[in-house]
């Protein structure tokens, strides 16, 4: 049980690492694109997504390792960003498939941005903790009925065990918010 909740979790912070990784690259390869546009598309490109950075860093954050964050604080910089991009001419071939590019990253960007906002959210539910810190009561009363006779070996195999869970408790909360850090 513990393995499996164990599994799920750091699975959650992959999942949550993938996406914060998608993101970056996505509007990173959107700010090299806009090298290629002419300057009135560049600057507003630039500043919809340093505003967007902004906004994520100073408040998405925060309310993502509070759990309060939702896909719908999304903001609108994609649509800005878009805006901008509709003022390239379609005659310059250059430019025109780089403002393809970086729409097809942007939307990338955007939706790596809700998956984060709807992973942020997630966390193991209480009836696993409950299933699990039960097995280990279960556990450590078989182990002192085994080891009724002994004394010292029923508190060195229930010493051992309790450390244990203890370390599987500790591993699974440390990783449980993915956005925590």
């Amino acid at each position: 049980m513990a393995s499996v909740i164990f599994n799920e979790v750091t699975s959650l912070y992959d999942k949550a690492k993938t996406n914060v990784m998608i993101e970056a690259a996505s509007l990173d390869a959107v700010l090299d694109l806009t090298l290629l546009l002419p300057e009135n598309v560049r600057k507003p490109l630039v500043q919809a997504i340093h505003g967007h950075l902004d906004r994520v860093l100073r408040t998405q954050w925060p309310r993502m390792r509070d759990r309060a964050a939702e896909p719908n604080d999304s903001d609108d910089y994609t649509l800005n960003a878009m805006q901008a991009l509709a003022d390239v001419d379609a005659r310059n071939g250059l430019q025109a498939e780089s403002a393809r590019r970086a729409i097809s990253h942007l939307d990338d960007a955007h939706q790596a941005e809700v998956n984060r906002l709807i992973i942020a959210q997630t966390r193991v539910h209480p009836l696993k903790w409950l299933a699990l810190f039960f097995l280990a009561v279960v556990v450590q009363f078989a182990l002192a009925m085994h080891h009724a006779q002994a004394s010292q070996s029923r508190f060195l195999a229930m010493l051992v065990f309790t450390l244990t869970v203890l370390a599987y408790f500790l591993t699974i909360v440390a990783f449980t918010p993915p956005f925590g850090g």
